[in-house]
Formats: C-alpha cells, sequence, structure tokens
C-alpha cells in the first residue's frame, strides 16, 4: 500500500512513518501536491503461505501410472 503525505505532516509522524515502511507500506512524501521523496521499506516482509491454499489447483489424470506407448520397446 502506498501513502502520501504531505511534508509539514511527515515531519509531525516522522517514527509513524518508519514504522509504517517497516511494516512493508511504500510512503510518498509530497509538497504542493508534488512528490518530493518517498520512504521504501528496504525489504520486503516475507508472507509465509498457507496450508492448504493450492488444493484444487491441479489434478492427476487416472492415466498418469500407464506405461508411455515410446517405451513398449524396452518392457519385458
Amino acid at each position: 500500500m502506498t501513502v502520501h503525505i504531505d511534508i509539514m505532516e511527515a515531519q509531525q509522524r516522522f517514527l509513524e512513518l518508519i514504522q509504517a515502511a517497516a511494516r512493508g507500506e511504500a510512503i510518498i512524501i509530497t509538497q504542493d501536491t508534488f512528490p518530493i521523496a518517498q520512504i521504501t521499506p528496504t525489504h520486503a516482509p516475507k508472507k509465509r503461505p498457507r496450508f492448504g491454499s493450492a488444493h484444487g489447483l491441479m489434478t492427476i489424470s487416472d492415466q498418469f501410472d500407464l506405461p508411455l506407448d515410446a517405451f513398449r520397446d524396452y518392457m519385458p
């Protein structure tokens, strides 16, 4: 998420803005509605995958275990 904030307000809320950047937010500091600076996190917060989040995204064919025709010459 990106937050736009005026430079005068940024001076008063500097610590809060640094903490927001540490949580992964990008802060754009403006002066007279023009962007002049940006505070971004040094690293993106690592998101952990949710268990089961890929459930149902792939299926395995019923013929998966059948021998391939190309290998019939090598089969006993």
